[in-house]
């Protein structure tokens, strides 16, 4: 018994590490779709409202910045796909928490959002709008 419980344990500790890093990486995704999420969100109410493309990306960046960190937003793209449109791409850094070999390696996890914001042909002064993709 000692001795299955010997071999065994490298494992379970490896499976235990392999979860708890995806868990890791799966957070911080979320967390950075969240961030792009809400900047293009933004950034499309801003263009669908007469903003220049400098407003813009300056939405973008801000919404960025204040929903996951200065870093993530200075890296970001911000661009607009049409009159009322913007698509935002972004990575962000995840550390591995367990590595076998005692090294805490680094990957990147990306997020990519577009959303469209204005009024429907018709209506005045509704605003709604939309994640596209």
């Amino acid at each position: 018994m000692a001795v299955m419980v010997a071999l065994l344990l490298p494992l379970v500790v490896a499976l235990a590490g392999l979860g708890i890093n995806s868990a890791s990486l799966w957070t911080e995704r979320r967390r950075l779709t969240l961030a792009t999420d809400a900047a293009a969100l933004g950034a499309a109410s801003v263009r669908a409202t007469g903003g220049t493309a400098g407003d813009v990306d300056a939405a973008c960046r801000d919404l960025l910045a204040r929903n996951h960190s200065a870093e993530v937003a200075g890296s970001a793209t911000c661009a607009e796909e049409g009159p009322r449109a913007v698509r935002v791409t972004a990575a962000a850094p995840a550390t591995l928490v367990l590595v076998p070999d005692g090294r805490r390696p680094d990957a990147t996890v990306s997020s990519v959002s577009l959303a469209e914001g204005g009024s429907p042909v018709g209506v005045v002064g509704a605003r709604p709008m939309a994640i596209c993709a």
